[in-house]
């Protein structure tokens, strides 16, 4: 220690350990956002945790939690992991790609639209069938994009329904000055009686055109090997699959399970109104910050002039796809950490999570002794030449008379 001195003290990883690691379970095969049900109740708070999740990281840029490696649904272990430096373990994965297109709906009835076999509900959404029901509500021309609920699974996809016009219809044909929603260019159908999206406090939103965006996450549920390893810069994943393969399913990822957690997990984000002031209150729009960043072509300059932003069209798909797979990346932090199904392994004290054991080979940060040829020559050189200066002083005392350096010299000579 006195050649390398004390700077050569280091944090380095030590022995690798293999032990048994509790990961969160994904296992609640019917997720809704009804509070009747305990367990409904529960996915319920987790959608209100994913909406705030969504505009952390995808609206102010904060990131929250671990950086997870991008199209991947990855459980994490439910038990505190501050010393451990690195943790390998095997869990049950989902991979995921979006692609979406436009679909214009087979049919409207009510509050209900069909696409082949699947029925999705909207939610305070109806489409007229006649002049007698147009009148009966004191409408306002506007715009909205909402996410639709299906009423049976729907294998992982997600529709969104966007209100408007195009430039042969648009939206109010008095004012187009004012935001709305630009369809041209899209399959689209037109109601004669109109579109109406209902909310509390500001009269119904009344739109001429509707059009569906569909979702396919093509989800992939497969099994690998994880690596959890926290690193403090915000560019580098935290957590990556090292390897997967389809076979020995962990259990740790109910199938029904997670194709539901795709299809709802962007809802409350989606469908929530903005606590921002400026948009909640727009009498002629009816959408939140995360549905004009995730699906409108806005213009970049802040703050938005709505009143003056004229026709807004929605983005390329290209770019919906993307951003689809970046705010569902932030989404699913919230059910990382376990959602609790009937099939309950090991129960944690966490209320409504529950964890499948796994074996894991983990390493813990110790600290220990580390240094260079060029260092240790450097200190070295150093103490001799100290020592050659101190044995000749200490000569010179001794040959030379030199009064010594000390108290007692010192006094002697004040006086």
């Amino acid at each position: 220690m006195r050649t390398t001195g004390s700077s050569a003290v280091t944090a380095t990883d030590g022995v690798p350990t293999q032990a048994s690691l509790p990961i969160s379970l994904i296992s609640t095969p019917v997720l809704t956002s009804s509070s009747t049900d305990v367990n409904d109740s529960a996915f319920a708070l987790r959608l209100a945790t994913a909406n705030m999740i969504v505009r952390l990281e995808q609206l102010l840029q904060a990131p929250w939690g671990y950086v997870v490696q991008p199209n991947w649904l990855i459980p994490l272990p439910t038990t505190d992991l501050n010393k451990t430096s690195q943790v390998d373990y095997e869990s049950d994965l989902v991979m995921f790609n979006y692609t979406c297109r436009w679909q214009v709906p087979d049919a409207f009835q009510g509050r209900s639209i069909t696409i082949g076999n699947q029925t999705w509900t909207g939610p305070n959404f109806t489409s007229l069938n006649s002049t007698e029901g147009r009148q009966a509500l004191p409408t306002v021309n506007g715009s909205s994009v909402f996410q639709m609920t299906p009423t049976s699974p729907a294998e992982g996809f997600s529709a969104f329904l966007f209100l408007g016009g195009n430039s042969s219809l648009p939206v109010n044909s008095t004012d187009q000055n004012r935001a709305w929603i630009d369809l041209s260019g899209l399959p689209s159908v037109f109601n004669p009686w109109g579109f109406v999206r209902t909310r509390s406090l500001y009269p119904p939103l009344l739109s001429p055109l509707a059009t569906l965006l569909i979702c396919d996450p093509h989800l992939y549920l497969t099994t690998g090997t994880v690596r959890l390893k926290p690193t403090p810069g915000l560019q580098v994943n935290d957590v990556t699959v090292l390897s997967w393969n389809d076979s020995n399913r962990v259990g740790n990822i109910d199938d029904l399970a997670a194709q539901n957690l795709f299809t709802n997990t962007l809802t409350s984000a989606i469908n929530q109104p903005d606590s921002v002031p400026w948009l909640r209150t727009l009498n002629f729009l009816n959408l939140n910050g995360v549905v004009s960043q995730m699906l409108l072509n806005v213009s970049d300059v802040r703050p938005l002039n709505w009143t003056g932003l004229g026709s807004v069209p929605p983005f390329e798909l290209g770019t919906i796809n993307q951003n689809l797979n970046n705010f569902t990346l932030s989404a699913a932090k919230a059910f990382t950490g376990g959602d609790k199904g009937e099939d309950v392994t090991v129960a944690q004290q966490t209320t409504n999570v529950s964890a499948r054991v796994v074996e894991a080979r983990s390493t813990n940060a110790t600290l220990a002794l580390a240094t260079s040829i060029q260092f240790a020559i450097l200190h070295t050189v150093l103490f001799v030449l100290i020592a050659v200066i101190l044995a000749g002083l200490a000569n010179l005392n001794r040959t030379q008379g030199r009064i010594p350096f000390d108290l007692k010299s010192i006094k002697m000579e004040a006086h």
